[in-house]
């Protein structure tokens, strides 16, 4: 009895490390079998089996795509763009099977595009991650042909952006000249996927993470992404916005202030006229050229000068008025509005009555 004991306590270890052996045989044979069932569904797409089938070198082939001299290719900047933000990141276009879609559509002859083009361009192919839906933005030959088109036909500051190889970033740059000319004829590929994602800075110019420049609306329109005067004064923000509706407001207070102050002047100017006037004709003598000299000097020169920078104030506002902000043209509204309270009384009590037949009313001093 004893030798059997110890003989049963020496077999079932033996049992024991055995029954391991062919557990972990089985578990490796498993995962061989599933690796080279996943393997079959990129040769052999068309297996009823990889219906379901999801690829799992996803990324690493956008990565590898889109690391080297091919990163200007419109579907990495969407893959740029769809990693920038979570909130780009939840649409269905920023999916990574999508956007491997649209890159391979674009050059699909491309070695990391191999599995891609076994798996979804192979007759009868049953994988339902291929039907996935992409954004239809352009190839990078058809970006690049209408880069050149609408380049040729108007010269714009983005158009600098690409060299004669095209070796810029084709999506943005396309983006950003259609978003200042929206009607062009070359503009349907920016109209068609802006219509799926019109809150995207590829579609709007005043998204805060837009590059693009304003766009040109010859007609009453709102928001705050306009040139005001220079190419540097954009406003971005509404802080900005806000900032510049204040100072287009002050310039047409100022603008009513030189008005009042040359009609002033020009009062007085006068009124010193008619003084000289009437001493010659009292004492019957008459201005030498020295003292004309001197009234050029004196009246003439500052009475152009103020002139001048009157009109040069109201063509600047004229400027921003064509602009056709719906908000500037009100901050000037306003600003005439207080300038004309603020400086309107003094421009009545000197200006010049005119009477029916021309002549000029007395002053009331002269009573």
């Amino acid at each position: 009895n004893t030798d059997a004991r110890h003989s049963c306590d020496k077999l079932f270890p033996m049992l024991s490390i055995n029954f391991k052996l062919i557990l972990s045989l089985i578990l490796f044979s498993s995962c061989t079998i599933v690796v080279r069932s996943q393997d079959s569904c990129i040769s052999d797409p068309t297996t009823p089996n990889c219906v379901n089938y999801q690829y799992s070198g996803t990324a690493a082939d956008i990565q590898s795509m889109c690391s080297g001299s091919m990163g200007n290719m419109p579907g990495c900047t969407l893959s740029t763009l769809c990693s920038s933000d979570q909130t780009y990141a939840q649409s269905q276009y920023c999916n990574q099977f999508a956007i491997l879609k649209t890159v391979c559509g674009d050059m699909g002859m491309m070695l990391p595009c191999k599995n891609y083009r076994s798996m979804c361009q192979t007759n009868g192919s049953v994988i339902q991650q291929c039907q996935v839906e992409t954004l239809p933005i352009p190839t990078s030959v058809a970006a690049a042909d209408q880069i050149t088109s609408i380049c040729d036909a108007m010269s714009m500051p983005t158009c600098s952006q690409c060299n004669a190889r095209m070796t810029c970033d084709l999506l943005t740059v396309y983006s950003d000249l259609c978003l200042s000319m929206p009607m062009m004829t070359d503009c349907k590929d920016w109209n068609d996927y802006c219509t799926l994602v019109p809150d995207w800075p590829l579609c709007s110019s005043e998204h805060p993470d837009s590059t693009a420049p304003p766009q040109m609306r010859m007609y009453f329109h709102t928001g705050i992404y306009d040139y005001i005067l220079f190419e540097s004064w954009i406003p971005r923000s509404n802080l900005g916005y806000a900032g510049s509706w204040f100072a287009i407001v002050l310039i047409s207070i100022v603008y009513e202030a030189l008005k009042s102050f040359r009609v002033i002047w020009e009062k007085r100017l006068d009124a010193a006229r008619r003084n000289r006037d009437s001493l010659e004709s009292r004492h019957k003598t008459f201005t030498s050229r020295k003292d004309h000299v001197g009234v050029f000097v004196r009246d003439d020169i500052p009475r152009g000068l103020l002139r001048m920078f009157e009109n040069g104030l109201s063509l600047i506002i004229m400027l921003v008025a064509m602009t056709f902000n719906v908000g500037l043209f009100l901050a000037i509204l306003v600003g005439t509005f207080i300038g004309a309270i603020a400086f309107g009384r003094i421009i009545a009590k000197y200006n010049t009555i005119e009477y029916s037949f021309g002549e000029t009313a007395p002053d009331a001093s002269c009573h």
